[in-house]
């Protein structure tokens, strides 16, 4: 918590958070930004407002609870008093990368830096201290005691950041004091991974091709380079597409020849190749996104796959002039918050299938004609498992879904003679963009869309 940090420290702070990823130097009472070059930027989390409060009854829970000011009130404990941290949190910034090593910072100051901040809360603290004595008889100073009370023999104030009556936990809007910049979330910077027991991804005999994510390559619309290619699989045969790279963590997206998606991240611990296996193909063509897990990664990888043949897709493929999709802040129909675990299951809604835009120009696994603005934003608070989207029309609609890191993934029939469209999977947490396209230019129609996390069939 950024308890009795100094103002000029706390300023220099917010300045650079706004600026890219932070560094730091972090030491006892110490923690400053340090002037380096990392690749990255902060981005707000949806989270509910939270307010808590914490006691600290000896010197170690206060180092561990209030680090910054541990020193300065270690000594009070012997005056017979003890601490209280009350605390809301509102709001949080995450970094759009993972993990941060030492060998990726630049700049003639890195070598001072020994800490990387991952995300940042804001709200507002109050630090309390009370009597020791009145505390063991049962007396204790009310939640956020008030600015006319900071002597009273309750309790007094000690340090103040922003002011807690100004945040709202009814979902009203939050007063101009409840935005203080209250907590860091410190990672220690990372040396280089031992990856000598990384074993080749790539097995001995499949299909391979090279390629390199540059800045050149179309950008994924999330923000990231991604490079498209295809597989062609025979009906019920194993399958096994594998993304190898010492240059870049390596992230596999595979959307089959329905529309269910695979992805993978790491393939073991320490081991940033990916891999996806599928124990009996789908007849078809697989579309394959080979990118990397953090945003704008250059770097050089090579992609295999055993039981199926790999290819690029052809330029004429794809139509030209089609303008983006909006980013996901706004939708058609509303957004659906889910949990897993919830209930009713399946969820239901429905909206108006259609639009102008040729949804095969963001990616050439998708059909059908969309908006620029999605149907739908789905938030997924947790991670799934599992999870079926699946849309429903008296015409030929088609599925396009846009994972929150930028990524399409898209379906059009069910079968030859089920004209409705569904997308399975595992779904991580965040929010992603859902359109209900139609399939022919200048149609449109009703439509309901389900989800679920029973895998049934429809």
């Amino acid at each position: 918590m950024l308890v009795g940090i100094g103002a000029s420290q706390r300023g220099m702070i917010e300045a650079a958070l706004t600026e890219g990823i932070v560094v730091v130097h972090y030491e006892g009472c110490d923690v400053r930004p340090v002037v380096c070059s990392v690749t990255g930027e902060y981005r707000p989390v949806s989270i509910t407002a939270a307010q808590d409060s914490t006691w600290m009854q000896d010197e170690s829970k206060l180092g561990a609870t209030v680090p910054l000011s541990a020193v300065e009130l270690a000594g009070e404990f012997s005056r017979d008093r003890l601490f209280r941290l009350d605390y809301v949190v509102v709001g949080q910034s995450r970094a759009t990368v993972r993990d941060l090593e030492r060998a990726s910072l630049s700049g003639s100051q890195c070598a001072d830096a020994t800490h990387w901040v991952r995300a940042a809360m804001r709200g507002a603290s109050t630090l309390l201290s009370q009597s020791a004595t009145k505390f063991r008889a049962g007396f204790k100073a009310p939640w956020n005691i008030g600015a006319e009370a900071q002597h009273s023999s309750q309790g007094r104030q000690e340090k103040i950041n922003g002011q807690i009556d100004q945040c709202s936990m009814t979902g009203e809007a939050h007063g101009a004091q409840c935005n203080a910049l209250i907590q860091l979330d410190l990672v220690p910077l990372e040396e280089p991974p031992d990856r000598t027991g990384c074993a080749p991804a790539i097995p001995g005999g499949a299909e391979t091709v090279e390629g390199e994510l540059a800045a050149s390559d179309t950008a994924l619309p999330g923000g990231g380079f991604g490079d498209e290619w295809m597989v062609q699989a025979a009906s019920g045969r194993p399958l096994r597409i594998a993304l190898e790279s010492d240059a870049v963590d390596a992230y596999l997206l595979v959307v089959s020849p329905s529309g269910r998606q695979f992805e993978n991240d790491d393939l073991s611990s320490g081991c940033r190749n990916s891999v996806v296996e599928i124990g009996s193909a789908e007849g078809g063509t697989y579309v394959v996104t080979v990118t990397s897990y953090e945003r704008d990664q250059p770097g050089a990888y090579r992609l295999g796959a055993v039981g199926g043949t790999i290819g690029r897709p052809r330029d004429g493929d794809a139509p030209e002039n089609v303008p983006p999709p909006d980013p996901p802040t706004a939708s058609h129909f509303g957004t659906i918050a889910l949990r897993a675990g919830f209930t009713p299951d399946p969820h239901e809604t429905s909206g108006t299938s259609g639009g102008m835009v040729q949804a095969r120009g963001w990616s050439r696994a998708c059909a059908g004609f969309v908006t620029s603005k999605a149907d739908h934003l789905l938030d997924l608070q947790t991670d799934f498992e599992f999870l079926r989207l699946y849309a429903r029309s008296s015409g030929d609609v088609t599925l396009v879904v846009r994972t929150p890191a930028g990524a399409f993934l898209c379906a059009d029939d069910v079968s030859n003679e089920n004209r409705n469209a569904a997308i399975e999977g595992a779904f991580s947490a965040g929010t992603y963009q859902v359109w209900i396209g139609s399939y022919a230019a200048g149609e449109s129609g009703a439509y309901s869309l389900s989800l679920s996390e029973l895998n049934r069939p429809e």
